[in-house]
């Protein structure tokens, strides 16, 4: 229950500091409810290595340009069927008070778990 808790005001935090411009319609592509999450904070160097390792499709000047703020892999378990959500953000996207951009950071890679590509 309390983990319940925690991942639904993750998820309205993520909405709830949306900017008003921010009018791209969510798609779900999948509906992952029960899930273990894991938030790793990394160097911008550890970060990069990361998505080179996990991210085939990531172009990586976008990881140069500081277009990518984190990235989140959901991982099945193929003999118990239990799901873990491993998100990674850098250091500086800690979320250091209510509504900043490391909260909605965090709330939008736990999105990606939960709907998957949702926003593209």
């Amino acid at each position: 229950m309390q983990l319940f808790r925690i991942v639904t005001v993750l998820i309205l935090c993520g909405l709830l500091v949306q900017p008003a411009s921010a009018s791209e319609t969510i798609s779900p592509t999948l509906h992952v409810q029960d899930m273990r999450v894991m938030v790793s904070y990394v160097s911008n160097t550890e970060f990069a290595e990361l998505l080179w390792k996990h991210g085939a499709s990531i172009d990586q000047r976008d990881v140069r340009q500081g277009y990518r703020h984190g990235f989140s892999i959901l991982r099945t378990n193929r003999e118990t069927g239990a799901r873990t959500c491993e998100i990674y953000l850098p250091n500086e996207r800690r979320p250091g008070k209510v509504d900043d951009d490391g909260t909605l950071t965090l709330g939008h890679e736990l999105l990606h778990c939960m709907l998957g590509n949702y926003h593209r």
